[in-house]
């Protein structure tokens, strides 16, 4: 790494860090990310812990014969999609809120949460294809992680033949997140669907992979260390005694207030994310570097084609 990348990093994140200080409304949307996956998983929970007690409470009670099996598993199978379908739309329909109002303070105009929100629901279309074909690809490089680092049970040649090995399984999750890096202020901006904004995404990317990657690294590392301090945090207690079982309160006050500063910083981190991609998609495509990311110290990155 050249002498010069850590200005470039520290550059990137005091011109986003800027960015989100005038427009501190923009967390909002982090928030209502947090919330959303929260009630969505947990409301899965809850209807799949009362689904498991109903049987035997029906059948300790008489109340009705077993369902038939068959109707049991499509029930199942439907609940398990919507669940699934639930589960990944709540982050890129919040994210092209975000991306909306982002750019509408990128360019130094008013936003609200609910005009951004509204810019988002108008798109629920594009955003909902997004999130299958998203959801779809990862389910796919799982699958190809799973099967070619099994090293039990069957050969290496058998996983191959199952589905590919982990470094195909790195280059296509690689490849994606560079197609669909974009794609966010795409649907927000210039209301495409799904798998045109993938496109539109994958175009732009072309011409702008450096300043994308510088990004990513700079900004796709920043909640490792506070990651390593809650946890750190947790593992001090343990080294000087304090247990769960021993101490509960103070152990569970710490382990509160641990959780609670990582998820406010990776909201942040969400925030401070998006508002480099928003940056690059205005670079992208007008040409021009919005004026918190006008460094000196990013001309390097910042080249105009």
């Amino acid at each position: 790494m050249s002498s010069s990348s850590p200005r470039r990093a520290r550059a990137i994140l005091r011109a986003a860090w800027h960015t989100l200080r005038r427009n501190p409304r923009l967390l909002w949307f982090s928030l209502l990310l947090g919330l959303a996956s929260l009630a969505v998983t947990s409301a899965g929970a809850v209807l799949g812990w009362m689904g498991i007690s109903a049987v035997p409470w029906l059948a300790a009670h008489g109340v009705a014969a077993p369902p038939d099996a068959s109707l049991a598993g499509r029930a199942a199978i439907g609940f398990g999609l919507v669940l699934w379908f639930g589960t990944h739309l709540v982050a890129p329909y919040f994210g092209v809120a975000l991306a909306s109002a982002t750019l509408e303070a990128l360019a130094s105009r008013p936003f609200s949460v609910r005009r951004s929100l509204g810019v988002a629901t108008r798109q629920v279309g594009g955003i909902a294809t997004y999130a299958v074909l998203d959801a779809s690809v990862g389910a796919i490089i799982a699958r190809m992680r799973d099967a070619g680092g099994s090293r039990r049970g069957r050969s290496r040649r058998a996983a191959r033949r199952r589905g590919g090995s982990p470094l195909t399984a790195t280059l296509l999750g690689a490849g994606w997140w560079a197609a669909t890096y974009l794609v966010l202020p795409v649907i927000a901006r210039e209301s495409r669907g799904g798998v045109a904004a993938v496109g539109r995404s994958t175009t732009l990317m072309r011409d702008t992979w450096k300043e994308a990657f510088v990004g990513r690294l700079v900004l796709g590392w920043v909640l490792w260390p506070v990651a390593l301090m809650a946890v750190g945090a947790l593992g001090v207690l343990l080294m000087v005694g304090v247990t769960p079982l021993g101490q509960p309160v103070l152990f569970g006050a710490v382990a509160a207030v641990s959780v609670l500063f990582y998820v406010a910083i990776a909201a942040v981190a969400h925030t401070l994310e998006t508002v480099y991609r928003c940056a690059l998609y205005v670079f992208a495509t007008e040409g021009v570097v919005p004026e918190p990311f006008a460094d000196p110290e990013l001309d390097a990155i910042w080249i105009v084609r």
